[in-house]
């Protein structure tokens, strides 16, 4: 007869296996993987903060299911909030393969015996776009790359399509202004004489005269 342990939650582990998990079938890691001889877990040891590994078995409503081999038999949950957007490709890899992942425990349910926990900052997520080309990878167009119809400003480079760069046609330099002729100067228009100059040129007229007339005998 086996030998009967309890375990963390009320479970009980008859001969060293654990009990079947409430979650059913496929919530924890079968018998025959490899990580199933690893020593088990107790909640009792375990403390938010540690680092533990795990096998992800499946994606559930609201996050996904890993073994970390708890001695109660059940898996942790990763809520979805805990599972980094650009690492749900990598999850889903986890689970087809059965590879373990480093999971950080951030809370324990002690009566259920299980426990949350999370894998942002332990799971490995895949680079931006900008760390893998730089700033000037796929999709991007530098700043004056290209002009407004969408072709290249360097003289030297070649086409989208690989061949020699485009010949360009010098453009003409703008013509001369046209030059200025030299205007006519306009006459002079006599200026009318004031009343003054009138009367000393009347003046001037007469003595004239008087010198001009013959003496009187």
């Amino acid at each position: 007869m086996g030998v009967i342990r309890p375990s963390a939650g009320g479970a009980i582990s008859i001969g060293g296996q654990r009990p079947p998990s409430r979650h059913g079938p496929g919530a924890t890691i079968a018998e025959d993987h490899p990580a199933s001889k690893l020593p088990r877990r107790r909640l009792a040891v375990m403390r938010p903060g540690d680092v533990v590994p795990g096998v992800i078995t499946r994606l559930v409503r609201g996050g996904a299911l890993v073994d970390i081999l708890l001695e109660s038999g059940e898996p942790a949950f990763i809520p979805l909030n805990e599972i980094p957007a650009k690492a749900m490709s990598k999850v889903r890899d986890l689970i087809a393969t059965g590879t373990l992942q480093e999971v950080r425990v951030v809370q324990l349910d002690r009566a259920s015996g299980t426990a949350t926990v999370s894998l942002k900052g332990v799971i490995e997520e895949p680079p931006d776009a900008e760390e893998e080309g730089g700033p000037r990878g796929r999709g991007f167009r530098g700043r004056g790359d290209r002009d407004g119809r969408g072709q290249s400003t360097d003289p030297n480079a070649s086409d989208d399509r690989g061949g020699p760069p485009p010949v360009r046609r010098p453009v003409p330099a703008p013509e001369p202004p046209p030059a200025v002729r030299n205007a006519k100067p306009e006459p002079v228009k006599p200026t009318r004489p004031t009343a003054g100059e009138l009367a000393r040129r009347r003046q001037e007229e007469i003595l004239r005269r008087m010198r001009e007339a013959p003496g009187e005998g």
